[in-house]
């Protein structure tokens, strides 16, 4: 995609978690009064993948948003099974917030962080918001209602003896919120979202839920160099500038949209 051409990884201290900062040469981000900020959280299914795996998508988002992007390593299953992935990215959240003196850089305020993931990235960006509000932690969005994390779901098809249905967490693991963000109770989730994919809508009743689904896409289509890679990250781009910039209005009404090859955008029913 021609990116390595334009954006600069810069790799943080070894702290403990690997990570790089991804932006453009000289973004002046210091100076800015809304520092966009973007942790970004790889896929491969919490065993396979990492950064610079994905490094189209997080340079493409720097770009497209003119934003930073916090990207990740963390910690892999099957080695490293639940919560190790939940508590690096709880740590990756926190940096920005709390940054050591020689980070180069100021304490960020929260509202300036958006968190995004494809793929397994995507379930622990929703893990990582429970984790936030579960840990009384500074908010990157709206507040997040207290609510019982008990697991809230099962099924027969869990119970396998034959082995295990996922290398991240155990079967009787399954139904806990932080492994499936789904059982906790999505209507009291207060985060706002977005999602480009082609499932239905989400029943993540945000402030700002916004669900577009991309006519005959693959997941994680944003890897393609095609017309509706460049549509995606374009209104990715500008839901970032919409919740980064709205720290004293109220966000727009959710919505759900449908976008054909052509980029033409038509409303779900």
């Amino acid at each position: 995609m021609g990116l390595f051409s334009y954006t600069e990884w810069k790799d943080l201290k070894d702290d403990g978690i690997i990570s790089e900062w991804i932006q453009n040469p000289n973004d002046g981000l210091e100076n800015r009064e809304i520092k966009k900020t973007i942790l970004y959280l790889h896929g491969g299914g919490y065993y396979l993948r990492s950064k610079e795996s994905h490094r189209d998508i997080t340079g493409s988002l720097a770009k497209k948003a003119n934003a930073r992007v916090l990207a990740i390593n963390y910690r892999l299953a099957r080695q490293n099974q639940l919560p190790a992935a939940l508590q690096n990215a709880l740590a990756a959240y926190s940096y920005p917030l709390n940054p050591p003196k020689d980070a180069g850089f100021e304490s960020l305020n929260p509202k300036n962080i958006v968190i995004t993931g494809d793929s397994a990235g995507g379930d622990l960006s929703l893990a990582l918001g429970l984790a936030i509000r579960d840990s009384s932690l500074p908010s990157y969005a709206a507040k997040i209602k207290e609510q019982n994390l008990g697991p809230k779901i099962w099924h027969d098809s869990f119970d396998r003896p034959e082995g295990r249905l996922q290398l991240y967490a155990p079967n009787e693991g399954l139904a806990i919120p932080y492994v499936s963000p789904i059982s906790s109770e999505p209507t009291k989730y207060k985060g706002p979202s977005y999602n480009a994919s082609k499932f239905e809508k989400s029943p993540f009743q945000t402030p700002a839920n916004t669900l577009e689904i991309y006519e005959n896409m693959p997941r994680v289509f944003q890897f393609m160099e095609h017309a509706s890679t460049e549509k995606s990250y374009e209104r990715m781009a500008k839901f970032i500038d919409r919740v980064t910039n709205s720290l004293n209005e109220s966000l727009p009404p959710s919505s759900y949209n449908y976008i054909n090859v052509k980029g033409e955008i038509s409303p779900v029913l």
